[in-house]
């Protein structure tokens, strides 16, 4: 058997929590206590200046105590604090603030790393369903918790807790050393890399001492690494010096300072690895006058091989901004100069920007131009951009506007490159509105370099109820398309569209019609028919809206397809619903598609079913895709079921089937408990999976988690309701 000493202080702090008296419950004391229970009651009760005497008793009481324990100096310091702080409009102030908090909890709920706690919440989907849950909760749990805070009970609770720990210093003292060595055997036992321990000390008013250390896993008890630093603040000035040791990286000299006066900043800061001997070190200086800022700097790494030497200036002034920018870096011998200005007043701005590399040699400038004048009823606008690119070709672009001539807007523009890798090119670019609301519009475009080039004009007719487009391309090759597209508004119903194309490939008719409510029926119509190179295509639909029916036929006949198609829905009896698709290949005489579903809901209780199928022609492997699914929902009392699948077939060969049941139970108003599986075979590929689940859904969100035994997959999953409170 181990020797243990006894004497070990700490273990005298821990024995103190022993060694403290309880509170005696001697007849005498019975009979006080039996009497302030009476005045409790309403006997004798106490005066408003008799309670506040009581209380700064105890107060001093409590005082003495604390200086008793730890000294009277720090006894005295440390019950300065605690009656500053535990009191109970204390505790309740810090309870609040911890449930306020919790709302920004769930912001913060992302994927875990892959792998960690045995893959729960590895996928970003998971993480939105905890989230989810999480925000539909949290609301209940914070009102929940201040409703008692603020409750009686909370009030005896947070009362009684902050007079105890005023009124037992010694026994605090010797709870917090217990729970400190608890926590050192806890954490020892699974292992727990506890990261660095550091804490700040000031010893002086503008100077503060910091430490701190990593001991790594605690099974090991050995220092990863360490630090140590000084600090020093007064008014104008701020610096640091500190060392840190890595028992892997080693050791690292670490120094900052920074100095600020009015306009003027003045920083350092460096470090210095002791074993590689890699240094890194950095210093600026700036004055800010007026509208004047200049700036010098320098940095330099060792061990990339770097050092660079940068400087600025900038001023600004009323509508002017102007700047200047310079780098260099020591070993390669490149600089770069950089720099702007602008100017802006009223509706005129102006601006040149540009850039050099001495180890290119290349240099790149832009400038620009704009401006906006009125003259009568004229308005005037024009812009102007030159760049100019490493490769040295320059661009410039000049655009200009005249509003408010007889009612008409203009807009003209060039462009035009020179120079570098590219032949010279030049697009011009015109535009003209006419009327009030420039429902007659005119623009086009040209390049010489290619001679493409492009011509439209719209136009609004019969007060807006029609529109005309009338379009001429041309493009580099020589081929000249035009287009002619005319809409027509025959009522709030009708509608008539109709145009011609021609262009290389040949010409090309079209024409549309469209009624929504044909003959005052109800039923729409649409009908198009077009002719063109590829052959004649035309489309027709007819569609049917009622109140408990709906219907569209579509038919599409032409050199390119022919296809029937056939889409019904509705409510045959009260609580359900059908509906049907079907669509034929009249080409070659045959159902490409048909499907069937029909559904039976109670809209009173949690009871419905739906069965559903659909069947698919197979281009590649010819003959039928068949799919089956079914779906079944029953409440009785406080439990509830959901169960749905599914089998999928390849002509008179299974390709795959599944199935997913869930079943909860509700525990009140607001929670039920959840559990289920879901199974799903491929037969194709003899694959399949099976999962269970487990979990909870809170008023109108449910979330369960998942675990797949075949590949120990741990998931969640957000699960459609099965309750509506």
């Amino acid at each position: 058997m181990a020797d243990y000493n006894y004497n070990d202080p700490l273990a005298d702090l821990i024995s103190a929590q022993t060694t403290e008296k309880a509170p005696e419950t001697t007849p005498k004391a019975a009979e006080g206590q039996s009497s302030e229970v009476t005045k409790k009651a309403g006997e004798g009760a106490e005066s408003p200046a008799e309670a506040q005497a009581k209380e700064a008793k105890r107060m001093a009481a409590a005082k003495a105590d604390w200086e008793k324990v730890l000294g009277e100096k720090i006894g005295g310091q440390a019950w300065a604090q605690i009656s500053k702080h535990v009191t109970y409009e204390s505790f309740l102030g810090y309870a609040k603030k911890a449930v306020d908090s919790l709302s920004g909890v769930t912001g913060s709920i992302k994927p875990t790393k892959e792998g960690a706690a045995g893959g729960l919440m590895d996928e970003q989907g998971e993480a939105d369903a905890v989230k989810k849950f999480a925000d539909a909760l949290m609301p209940a749990i914070q009102a929940a918790v201040v409703e008692w805070l603020e409750s009686e009970s909370g009030q005896k609770v947070l009362g009684g807790a902050a007079e105890w720990i005023q009124e037992h210093p010694r026994t605090m003292v010797s709870v917090l050393g217990a729970a400190l060595v608890g926590a050192a055997v806890g954490a020892y036992l699974s292992n727990m890399d506890p990261g660095e321990l550091k804490q700040t000390f000031k010893i002086g008013d503008n100077l503060k001492v910091g430490a701190g250390v990593d001991i790594g896993p605690l099974q090991s008890l050995s220092i990863q690494a360490a630090h140590l630093s000084v600090e020093y603040a007064s008014k104008h000035f701020k610096g640091s010096v500190g060392v840190k040791h890595d028992a892997e990286k080693g050791q690292t000299v670490e120094g900052a300072a920074s100095y600020q006066n009015g306009g003027f900043k003045a920083s350092a800061s460096g470090s210095h690895h002791v074993q590689s001997g890699d240094t890194k070190a950095q210093g600026a200086l700036s004055y800010t006058s007026g509208g004047f800022t200049g700036d010098v700097g320098a940095t330099h790494d060792s061990k990339a091989g770097t050092t660079q030497v940068t400087g600025g200036a900038s001023y600004e002034r009323g509508g002017f901004k102007g700047n200047v920018k310079a780098s260099h870096d020591v070993p390669s011998g490149e600089s770069v100069f950089d720099g702007g200005a602008a100017y802006s007043q009223g509706g005129f701005s102006a601006g040149v920007t540009g850039k050099h590399s001495t180890a290119t040699g290349a240099t790149t400038a832009q400038g620009n131009l704009s401006g906006t004048g009125r003259v009568g009823r004229l308005t005037a606008n024009t812009t102007a951009d030159v760049t100019l690119a490493e490769d040295g070709r320059l661009t410039t672009k000049i655009n200009g506007g005249l509003e408010g001539l007889f009612g008409a807007s203009m807009t003209g523009g060039l462009t035009h490159a020179s120079g570098g890798a590219l032949e010279d090119s030049l697009r011009v670019e015109g535009g003209l509105k006419l009327g009030k609301d420039g429902e007659h519009r005119i623009s086009g475009w040209s390049e010489t370099e290619t001679g493409a080039f492009g011509f439209q004009l719209d136009r609004s007719l019969l007060d807006g109820q029609g529109s005309m487009r009338h379009s001429v391309t041309g493009d580099a090759n020589g081929d000249v398309t035009t287009r002619r597209d005319f809409n027509l508004n025959l009522d709030k119903d009708r509608a008539l569209s109709f145009g011609d194309s021609m262009g290389a490939d040949g010409q090309s008719q079209h024409i549309g019609y469209s009624d929504k409510d044909l003959f005052g029926t109800g039923a729409s119509f649409t009908g198009s028919h077009t002719q063109g190179p590829a052959g004649a295509q035309t489309a027709l639909g007819l569609g049917l809206n009622l109140e408990r029916f709906k219907g569209q036929m579509d038919l599409a006949m032409g050199d390119q397809l022919n296809q029937l198609g056939l889409h019904v829905e509705g409510q045959p009896a009260a609580n359900w619903s059908a509906s049907g698709d079907l669509k034929l290949n009249l080409d070659e005489g045959r159902i490409s598609e048909l499907g069937a579903q029909v559904g039976w809901k109670d809209p009173e209780a949690f009871k419905s079913f739906m069965l559903k199928y659909k069947g698919t022609w197979m281009e590649e492997n010819p003959g039928y895709a068949h799919q089956f699914d079914a779906a079944f929902e029953y409440a009785v009392g406080n439990w509830a079921t959901r169960v749905k699948g599914g089998v999928g077939m390849e002509g008179a060969d299974l390709s795959k089937a599944n199935v997913d049941a869930l079943v909860g139970y509700k525990i009140n108003k607001d929670w039920a408990a959840l559990g289920g599986v879901d199974y799903q075979k491929d037969f194709q590929t003899g694959d399949d999976r099976f999962r269970a689940r487990a979990g909870a859904q809170y008023k109108d969100v449910a979330l369960t988690a998942t675990y797949d035994p075949g590949t120990q997959a741990v998931g969640l999953q957000l699960e459609v309701k099965l309750f509506s409170w």
